[in-house]
């Protein structure tokens, strides 16, 4: 099944490269397989396309988690903060910060 999101993710890409959610999709791809850098390569990607991306900074707080980088999770949580309401905001970093 993720071979095959891949290929779709990909043939998206193909013709837009500029579609922030299929960069996204990659990335939550590459996360679920353990793949962390890779899966930080595509979350970037969308967020220079589309920086207001709430829910790949959540993703990303839960690299920055499993990779025990608190300096960088809490850099992603004053990013992450103006984005979210409350609290969405709250239980995302929760649940980051007690996994």
């Amino acid at each position: 099944m993720t071979v095959e999101a891949m290929r779709e993710f990909d043939e998206i890409l193909k013709n837009d490269a500029q579609y922030a959610y299929a960069y996204v999709g990659k990335g939550r791809v590459f996360l679920a397989g353990g793949k962390l850098e890779e899966s930080k390569e595509q979350f970037i990607k969308a967020l220079k396309l589309k920086p207001d991306l709430w829910e790949v900074y959540s993703f990303m707080g839960m690299i920055c988690d499993r990779e025990r980088d608190l300096r960088k999770l809490s850099k992603i949580t004053t990013r992450l903060s103006p984005l979210t309401p409350d609290r969405q905001f709250f239980s995302i970093i929760w649940g980051c910060l007690t996994v």
